[in-house]
């Protein structure tokens, strides 16, 4: 299920044209972070541009990797119950 979580959030990351019809793009008031390096970069900032790309993936990737610790950590546990009733069984219990 996370999984599914992670891959939406990774591909709604990198839409821009939702991005404008969800956010906006009304100046000084919204606009994300998509937006934010598509209007830099049409102004030739691109210093910022890149500034935002990198904010952006570091957040991606910080969101991707907890996700997927979540999934480890849960499958870890599965794998504990799993193995502590075949052992109880095994003795007896």
């Amino acid at each position: 299920m996370l999984l599914s979580v992670s891959a939406a959030f990774n591909r709604a990351a990198g839409e821009l044209g939702i991005a404008l019809i969800v956010g906006g793009n009304i100046f000084a008031q919204t606009r994300v972070l998509t937006t934010s390096i598509a209007v830099e970069n049409n102004l030739g900032q691109f210093a910022f541009a890149l500034a935002y790309a990198t904010i952006l993936m570091i957040i991606i990737i910080t969101v991707t990797l907890v996700i997927t610790l979540i999934e480890r950590w849960k499958q870890k546990e599965e794998t504990l119950k799993i193995n502590y009733k075949w052992l109880l069984h095994k003795l007896g219990g």
